[in-house]
Formats: structure tokens, sequence, C-alpha cells
């Protein structure tokens, strides 16, 4: 169940037989969330820190006018902030978006990872600033970016996330949120969302069918969307 995990903190470094055992064993429990159910809630106080195994999950502030803005999505592979149990309490709510299951690691756990495994604690270390990476990438889209150029860096962007946890098939991603919720996420209505996946299919830069997207041409995208994968830092490994 760790695997997708293992495969994007390779895109890092090499983990030992070793380190990839103390991992595993840290993991003092499996929990499974229906879609639409908290894992994390804003004001709790967080405990543990979660891996998630399988599902799309995502990490959102409720406004004071009851509208809700999402600021991540955390896919297969990903972890919910190493740190998280540092906090008194949450300032912002982390939710199931389909049928999820992660796996818990207690505070005592991760500090002994950390403790123990430095090569290990590296490569969370990174993954945790990769996180905080994307977050900048993700002002910078919705403050600076059209619409359609918008979507398609976002595209983009999950297509590698998903292609590093070994989570894509050929040329194509899993996407299981529906327009509405795409809409919500990239600060456009949702009128406006449907003409700019509608305006990127009649270009050929993406096809869609069935919570998937495939995308025909990876240069004619990327060049659409201007898009760098620089912040996602993934060739590290490569260039060490």
């Amino acid at each position: 169940m760790l695997d997708y995990c293992f495969n994007r903190l390779a895109k890092f470094t090499t983990l030992s037989a070793e380190e990839k055992s103390a991992f595993r064993d840290a993991i003092d429990n499996e929990v499974s969330y229906t879609r639409g159910e908290h894992i994390l809630s804003a004001g709790k106080e967080p405990t543990t820190i979660h891996v998630i195994y399988h599902g799309w999950v995502s990490r959102y502030k409720l406004l004071d006018n009851g509208r809700e803005h999402i600021m991540a999505y955390l896919i297969p592979g990903d972890m919910c902030d190493i740190h998280v149990t540092l906090l008194k309490k949450m300032d912002h709510s982390i939710r199931a978006e389909t049928s999820t299951t992660v796996g818990t690691i207690s505070e005592k756990s991760i500090n002994h990872l950390l403790g123990h495994y430095p090569n290990l604690a590296r490569a969370l270390f990174w993954s945790m600033m990769v996180d905080e990476s994307i977050t900048r990438e993700w002002v910078i889209n919705l403050g600076g970016r059209s619409g359609e150029v918008r979507i398609a860096h976002f595209f983009c962007e999950l297509f590698l996330r998903s292609q590093a946890a070994g989570l894509t098939k050929e040329s194509s991603f899993h996407l299981p949120i529906n327009q509405i919720k795409l809409s919500e996420t990239m600060g456009l209505t949702p009128v406006h969302t449907n003409r700019v996946l509608q305006s990127l299919r009649r270009q050929g830069l993406i096809v869609t069918r069935n919570s998937t997207v495939e995308i025909p041409d990876w240069e004619r995208l990327k060049a659409f969307a201007d898009f760098s994968d620089d912040y996602l830092h993934m060739n590290l490994l490569s260039k060490s």
C-alpha cells in the first residue's frame, strides 16, 4: 500500500530495504473514509500524520460566507504534513473527495523515523518542501493566468504528480472530481470552466472520458500552459 509513496520519494533519493521496512512499521493503523468525510477538521488538534493509500483528498478552508476554497489535492502516495502534530489546532480541513484509505503514523513514530533514518528524513522533508512549492505555484496560477492556461497548467501538474507515484496509464491520469469541483478549485464559474474544457478539447490538447484526462501531445500542452516542472523538484536524483 506504500508503493505509491515510495515511488514519489524515489524522485529524490533511493531508499534502502531497511528504510522502507522502518516506514512500513511506523504505520500503526489503516483507516477508510467515505466521500465528503473529514480526515482532519479545522479547529481540532491533529494527533497523527496520514499517508494516502487510495483515493483523492482535498485541503480546504471554509470562508465566512459559507463558500469553500480548495488549496490543494492530495493523491495516493502523498502525506498530510509531516509536522502537523506540532500544531495546537488545525487552521484548515482535510477531506476525502472520493472513497479514501489512509495509513496513520503517530508523532512518536514519525520522530523515531526522523531521528534514526537520516536519508529517509531528508526524503520526507523534501516531500514537505515540494508540497509548499506547489502551494506557491497555485497562488500564481489562480492570480496570474487566464482560465484556459490555468486549467491546462493544473492538468500538467496532476499528470506529472500521478506519473511520479506510478498512477498514470500511458498519457492519461485519473481525475475523480466533477466540473463544479474543478471550477471551485480554479476560481472560475462552472459555465466558464465548461467553456474552457470544451476549448481545450477542440484544440486537441486534452481528451476526457470517465474521470480520466488524456494528454495526446505533452509538449503541446506544456507550451500552451507555459508549464515548467521546476517547482515539483522531481529531477534531483538524476542530478545528484
